[in-house]
């Protein structure tokens, strides 16, 4: 099922100034194709959740229009949208069973018995729980639970899935194994699928398609590796990759871009101040490049993150392989890759250019 968003806007009255209205989604538009993951991403408070909220019902629009394929659906209620929604703390009944947590909503839809038991089984089977059906959530992990949040949302055949961080109170280990499951679970229904996140690392790896939200706003979709490489602003280049992206602040000069006295690449066509962003792995040990003193160096397995300093003050974070020995409270001079130097406006942070 195909979804769309026109010109959707939530306003909410500020609690500490109810004359004041604080726009917690504005004026957004999205499409999600049929049968995708779409993941979005953003910092606490920039409106995912509530955009989310407004596609399940449980939010009322402020303006705009929600569509799923060629239905309006925006002034309809959450039982009518036929969709799935999965919550951060899974909401299961602690009192009943997985097989009776999950057959709640078909009891009440007024299904069948049989026709109960024939689905209890179907997504079970789907969610791979068959044998935990007779277990209490209590004795349960938490990505088990989840698992079984997600059995209880697709019961009842929704054409949407829609799920808001869940994997948040999770731990590392857990939180990978159950972001796979999830995936694979959305590839094997086909069901359209939103999922939530502020994490990065999920989003990157369990979705098609990433939309990036800032202050209520999509500020860019696309997919992962496009959203990494191509970076719309540098609200997008330094949220996305980690360690994040170093910025400098640089200028255009004789045909070049400059950071300090170090040229970084040739650049023709434009004049005065540019901010320069360079991601960690694109930082690169070099002979006569740009002074710096090594403050910290990390070692991470198969490879070393190192926390350098410019002779101006700057910081910047450099990855090298294992193999290339760098040394705390040393000087060394460090380039950048080319074709991997980022120009963004100073003032207003949209992206000129990759050189």
């Amino acid at each position: 099922m195909r979804i769309r968003l026109e010109d959707v806007t939530v306003k909410f009255k500020d609690r500490r100034n109810p004359k004041n209205e604080v726009i917690a989604v504005n004026h957004v538009n999205l499409e999600v194709p049929e049968s995708k993951l779409i993941c979005l991403l953003g910092p606490s408070g920039c409106g995912k959740s509530t955009a989310l909220y407004a596609i399940s019902g449980l939010q009322e629009l402020t303006g705009g229009k929600i569509y799923f394929g060629d239905r309006d659906v925006t002034k309809l209620d959450t039982q009518e949208r036929k969709i799935g929604l999965v919550f951060q703390n899974y909401s299961l009944y602690p009192h009943m069973t997985v097989s009776q947590n999950i057959a709640f909503p078909l009891k009440n839809a007024k299904w069948k018995r049989k026709d109960i038991e024939d689905r209890i089984q179907e997504v079970a089977r789907i969610v791979q729980i068959s044998e935990l059906l007779e277990r209490k959530p209590a004795q349960l992990s938490g990505g088990q639970q989840q698992r079984v949040a997600i059995a209880r949302a697709l019961a009842k055949n929704p054409e949407i899935l829609l799920l808001d961080e869940p994997l948040s109170n999770l731990d590392a280990k857990l939180r990978r194994s159950t972001r796979e499951e999830i995936r694979r679970i959305q590839k094997t229904t086909g069901i359209t699928t939103i999922f939530v996140t502020h994490d990065q690392e999920e989003a990157m790896t369990i979705s098609d398609e990433i939309v990036i939200m800032e202050d209520g706003r999509f500020v860019q979709q696309g997919l992962p590796q496009e959203v990494y490489e191509q970076p719309a602003n540098l609200f997008v280049a330094g949220f996305i990759g980690s360690p994040t992206m170093n910025f400098f602040d640089g200028r255009f000069e004789d045909g070049a871009v400059m950071v300090g006295n170090y040229r970084v690449a040739a650049h023709s066509g434009a004049s005065g101040a540019v901010t320069v962003g360079v991601r960690p792995e694109s930082v690169r040990l070099k002979e006569d490049g740009l002074r710096v003193k090594v403050e910290i160096v990390e070692l991470l397995g198969r490879e070393r993150v190192c926390r350098l300093r410019t002779e101006t003050g700057e910081l910047l974070t450099m990855i090298t392989d294992i193999d290339t020995l760098v040394e705390e409270d040393t000087q060394i001079s460090v380039g950048f890759s080319p074709g991997k130097v980022y120009l963004f406006e100073a003032e207003s942070g949209e992206a000129l250019a990759r050189i």
